[in-house]
């Protein structure tokens, strides 16, 4: 049963990681253009002009999730490596504290990471409309260049 136990910490702790993950930001669509409700899929490719760029600073916010889950995953994996390698009750205790602070360090970092922004870019579609998406990289993109927005990302066209 203690050995069940040993295994279950570590998968526990990835697991509870692993929810920390962010999913990818949906374009945002205006003036009818592509990402609206008029039903395009996700995988349809619109060409137009680059209207303008912007740093998006505001993903880099961190809410404090990543630091408890983070925090929580450390205390017990702290916990289940001392009762390995000592019995003793104060020891464990150490253990459990230093783990919660590396584990909430880490799992703030995590957050802050997965939330990081990158640039809002802007095009102006050939079709009509306009279209706004947010990504990380934007390579040698600049205002004026001929693009296409192609599954949730403004590429060179």
């Amino acid at each position: 049963m203690r050995v069940l136990a040993r295994l279950a910490v570590p998968f526990v702790a990835v697991s509870l990681l692993s929810a920390c993950a962010v999913a990818p930001r949906a374009p945002v669509a205006s003036q009818g253009g592509w990402g609206s409700s008029s039903g395009q899929p996700s995988a349809y490719a619109a060409y137009g002009t680059i209207t303008g760029i912007e740093v998006a600073r505001d993903g880099a916010q961190a809410t404090g999730t990543g630091a408890v889950v983070g925090g929580l995953v450390g205390a017990v994996i702290g916990r289940g490596l001392s009762s390995d390698t000592t019995g003793k009750y104060r020891q464990r205790n150490v253990a459990t504290a230093v783990g919660a602070a590396v584990g909430a360090a880490i799992g703030h970092q995590m957050e802050r990471h997965n939330n990081a922004g990158g640039y809002r870019v802007h095009v102006q579609l050939e079709r009509g409309g306009s279209v706004s998406l947010e990504q990380r990289d934007i390579g040698d993109l600049r205002v004026g260049d001929r693009v296409r927005v192609e599954q949730d990302r403004v590429v060179r066209g």
